[in-house]
Parts: structure tokens; C-alpha cells; sequence
């Protein structure tokens, strides 16, 4: 979680408009990620789990969450 928090760095000093973040769907990794990018005020988060085999019909079955992130106005 140290890396991801120092990655976005770049995401708290340039503020870009849209942010993607994404990681395997387990509560080990994103509860923290989402913690983490809560604790980002500046913008507005939206989250979906994608499955590869469910949603684009590819032979892998791990699932992926996505955080989307808007700068707000």
C-alpha cells in the first residue's frame, strides 16, 4: 500500500481531470486502496468489478476492480 500511496503522488500534485486505478477484486488489496483514495477530497470516486470471462468472454476468471476518479469542479 506504500507504493500505491506514493504513486498517486503524481495524481495529488498534478490533479489531473480523470483518474483510473485498478487491482484484483480482494479485500486484502482494496479496502486499503479505497481507503486511500477516499482520503482524495479533491475528487469524486466510482468503482465497478469486471470479470474477464463474464464481461468479455476471455478464459481468465480473476476479477478486476476499477476505481474512476473525476476532479471536482
Amino acid at each position: 500500500m506504500e507504493l500505491m500511496y506514493r504513486a498517486l503522488q503524481y495524481v495529488r500534485v498534478n490533479l489531473p481531470r480523470r483518474v483510473i486505478v485498478e487491482n484484483v477484486d480482494e479485500p486484502c488489496g482494496c479496502q486499503p486502496i479505497g481507503g486511500i483514495l477516499g482520503g482524495m477530497r479533491e475528487y469524486v470516486w466510482a468503482e465497478v468489478v469486471l470479470c474477464p470471462r463474464v464481461n468479455f468472454g476471455l478464459p481468465v476468471l480473476r476479477k478486476r476492480r476499477f476505481w474512476v476518479g473525476w476532479l471536482r469542479a
